[in-house]
């Protein structure tokens, strides 16, 4: 019992000193969200974008729908290539972006793969704000 112990203090020791000698570190969703904004803004490819930081879903953009969106798809940077080659969706794509509670976008993508705009999108932080949208 003794030994686990100790090799828990010394994996918890070690991994502390990586991350204060900044071996070890997550990049913060701040850090993320500039990023991807700074990437939008100068109009780069979804390529770039999701080399810096992939999108968990996407969406197809249908302005035929409801919702203007087609259902949620896993993002998959391979099928997602072959799906832009063969413009599968005339209006483009949405990428969703959650990073926090607090930071949550899409990434508006047109048919062609250039990054286009940013939706903010509703978080946990905007429904307890009061007289936010």
């Amino acid at each position: 019992m003794k030994a686990i112990v100790a090799i828990l203090v010394l994996v918890a020791l070690v991994g502390g000193g990586l991350y204060f000698m900044g071996l070890f570190s997550m990049p913060s969703p701040e850090e993320d969200e500039k990023k991807i904004k700074a990437l939008v803004a100068a109009g780069g490819s979804w390529e770039t974008l999701t080399d810096v930081s992939p999108p968990r879903i996407y969406r197809s953009i249908s302005h035929s729908s409801m919702t203007g969106r087609g259902a949620e798809q896993k993002f998959d940077r391979a099928a997602f290539g072959d799906l832009v080659k063969r413009k599968g969706s005339s209006e483009g794509y949405a990428l969703e972006y959650h990073l926090s509670a607090d930071i949550a976008f899409e990434v508006m993508v047109d048919s062609s793969g250039k990054l286009t705009e940013i939706e903010e999108m509703r978080t946990m932080k905007s429904l307890m704000t009061p007289g936010a949208p």
